[in-house]
């Protein structure tokens, strides 16, 4: 019966509340204003209902007159009348809308907003004074003012409503939207509530403070110091590819002129054996030429001794035989002569192909011995690229991953689950390598964050842990330059920070409490290279340490992508 009771009574309110918001929706007050006529005693308006047609004459002595009209579209007339009652001047028609007046809703806001920093055009860090703040605000318009609000020092900073796209499209016609995000242009650091308020005087307040974070100056130094690195890393990058572009031309023109260098060598030796083949035909030519001529003259005195003969023949018989004889003999020595120097000609031919025979010899030698010098310096080449230094690896790489207590007892103390979620970051550097690069040994700087919250009937239990060590990596090729499997061991510390919020108790909460604990890890993972500056990275850390005298066994299991440099 009770609760029936308070059901009507719940009802009846309601009712009575949304009556009494319809009675004072009904009627809208606008106010219209115009410039003052210093001739005009006395003014004339037209009000318009462009719904019905029907037209309200009001008569005034001020520039401004104020209605209280249901909402919609009308439009308004102002005539100005002189101390004589004559008309001075006629305005034309202008349209005007009575919009309802709606109670904003503000249902929730960012608690915590952080000022960016950026850079000016001069390169020198500043705070960025223009930060977006979300927010879910309800029944607003178009002309709503939103302004941030001070609670202590009652000041006050105005805002631009920034429309959510969805809600603006399906109320696409309405004066009533839904706001997503504000944009403040001058922020200053400090707490502050959201205060809105609408064109019908209606206004709402935020329950929650948006705490506004101010950047500091080393912060502002070290955004300012990174983007230098960045850019300073990016200018050597580009120098390096221009003396990589240099070298690789400088190469070419040197083989370029290697081959025009053997081409000609080449024409010049092929020139100078045709040559010598011309002189040794000339030579054989002027030897045929000239026992062409030996044997002619030869011919000519055997047939003038031959008619001497004949005609000593002639003159005495006796001395016939006597010439004969010495005929014979005669004949005998001219054919051992040309036999002679038949020999003499042989030999001279063939001194000459031994010559030609030799000097090709010597031609194939050289040609050898250039091959065997062109062929060791690319053998030393080879032996110096061979013998040069790697380079030093720097890759910093940031992952996320998921922590698992594999004894289950200190987490599930701290947390209400057995897994955690933890964004990791890691700075790496390799400086060591082996000769055939397939071994790489370094150290790195290893971060990761945790949050564990655990509830209670009477209170809430928020703690963050820190975990950072130093550790040794041992990386081992296992093909190419494209992937790499990592073995790391090491250790550091572990920085614990505890909060306690009470829960339906009238005491305070305690001030938070830190911890801090000595670390020990080792993992495996792999490192995938796809790019030169490009990693990808997942594998498994195991990180141990005491909480309250209990052992604390975390494997954490992580995915992340980095930079190599």
């Amino acid at each position: 019966m009770v609760n029936r009771k308070k059901i009507l009574l719940t009802v009846l309110f309601l009712l009575i509340c949304s009556l009494f918001d319809a009675a004072s929706q009904s009627k809208l007050k606008q106010k219209i204003e115009w410039k003052e006529d210093p001739n005009a005693f006395e003014y004339k308006v037209e009000l318009k209902n462009l719904a019905d047609g029907t037209t309200d004459t009001f008569t005034t002595e001020k520039s401004s007159v104020t209605f209280s009209k249901p909402a919609g579209k009308y439009q308004y007339r102002i005539t100005a009348y002189d101390f004589l009652g004559r008309e001075s001047s006629v305005s034309r028609w202008q349209p005007i809308e009575f919009v309802k007046a709606l109670k904003p809703k503000v249902e929730k806001v960012k608690e915590k907003v952080e000022v960016k920093p950026k850079l000016t055009e001069s390169g020198k860090a500043v705070a960025d004074t223009k930060i977006e703040i979300p927010v879910d605000i309800e029944s607003v318009t178009k002309d709503s003012k939103v302004e941030l609000v001070n609670p202590s020092t009652n000041e006050k900073i105005p805002a631009q409503i920034v429309f959510d796209r969805a809600s603006d499209e399906k109320e696409k016609g309405s004066s009533e939207k839904k706001a997503q995000k504000i944009l403040v242009s001058d922020v200053k650091g400090g707490d502050w509530k959201i205060r809105v308020t609408n064109p019908g005087g209606f206004t709402a307040e935020s329950e929650q403070l948006v705490k506004i974070e101010k950047i500091t100056d080393e912060e502002l130094a070290r955004f300012e110091e990174e983007k230098r690195q960045e850019k300073q890393r990016m200018e050597e990058a580009r120098l390096a590819e221009e003396k990589r572009l240099e070298a690789e031309r400088l190469a070419k023109e040197e083989a370029e002129r290697q081959r025009l260098e053997a081409e000609r060598l080449a024409e010049e030796e092929a020139a100078r054996l045709a040559r010598e083949e011309a002189e040794l035909l000339e030579r054989e030519e002027k030897a045929r030429l000239e026992a062409a001529k030996i044997a002619k003259e030869i011919a000519e005195r055997d047939a003038a001794e031959r008619q001497a003969k004949l005609e000593e023949e002639e003159r005495a018989r006796k001395e016939a035989e006597r010439l004969e004889a010495e005929r014979l003999a005669k004949e005998e020595a001219d054919r051992l002569e040309a036999e002679r120097l038949e020999r003499e000609e042989a030999e001279r031919l063939a001194k000459e192909e031994a010559a030609r025979l030799e000097a090709e010899r010597l031609a194939r030698e050289e040609e050898e011995r250039a091959e065997k010098l062109r062929r060791a310096r690319q053998k030393k080449l080879a032996v110096k690229k061979k013998a040069a230094k790697p380079a030093k690896d720097i890759i910093l790489t940031g992952a996320f991953g998921i922590a698992l207590d594999t004894q289950d007892t200190v987490l599930s103390e701290l947390h209400s689950s057995s897994t955690v979620f933890s964004p990791h970051g890691c700075l790496m550097y390799l400086p060591l390598k082996s000769k055939d690069y397939g071994w790489r040994f370094g150290s790195q700087l290893n971060a990761s964050y945790m949050t564990f919250t655990k509830s209670y009937d009477y209170a809430e239990v928020d703690t963050s842990a820190l975990a950072a060590s130093f550790d040794f990596v041992l990386q081992r090729r296992l093909f190419a330059d494209q992937a790499m499997l990592e073995l790391k061991a090491g250790g550091g510390l572990m920085v614990f920070e505890t909060s306690v919020t009470y829960k339906n108790l009238d005491k305070d909460n305690p001030s938070d409490k830190f911890y801090t604990q000595p670390l020990a890890m080792a993992g495996l993972g792999l490192m995938v290279i796809p790019v030169k500056h490009l990693v990808f990275e997942f594998g498994a850390d195991y990180n141990y340490c005491k909480v309250s005298g209990e052992n604390l066994f975390l494997l954490r299991t992580y995915l992340g992508m980095g930079l190599r440099f």
